[in-house]
């Protein structure tokens, strides 16, 4: 981890494009401390991760010869339920019990939203700078 302090104001360095920036800089930095400037990079990784490997490649292809994605989703779809599903066959593989409390967790917070003093409540417990709004 780039800080060892976690707090709500260094959460702005975990995005998408500044892990790809990261990885970069550590390409760059192992080949300076290798000293092989010309060697050949290529990226791997599953789920975001692939994404990571793609996005990378896509920005740096002068750093990154190839990268392979395994189920990398590159177009992000904003209301995408379909995850949902897999995610939650994942959770109840493993513990249907788990699984169970994600989806009351997430039902309350549904509920929470629909009043004043519950999105002032999520607002607080997830340390949100934007106040939540709620529209049918």
């Amino acid at each position: 981890m780039l800080f060892r302090d976690t707090s709500v104001e260094n959460l702005k360095y975990l995005n998408s494009r500044q892990a790809i920036e990261d990885i970069a800089y550590f390409i760059n930095e192992m080949n300076k401390e290798y000293g092989s400037p010309d060697s050949v990079w290529v990226t791997f990784g599953a789920s975001y991760a692939g994404s990571l490997a793609l996005w990378a490649r896509q920005a740096h292809p002068d750093l990154i010869a190839g990268a392979v994605g395994s189920s990398a989703p590159l177009e992000i779809t904003l209301d995408f339920w379909g995850l949902k599903d897999g995610v939650g066959d994942a959770f109840r593989s493993q513990s249907g019990r788990c699984a169970d409390n994600i989806g009351k967790a997430f039902a309350e917070m549904s509920d929470m939203m629909k009043f004043e003093l519950g999105r002032m409540k999520l607002q607080e417990l997830f340390a949100l700078v934007s106040q939540l709004t709620f529209s049918c």
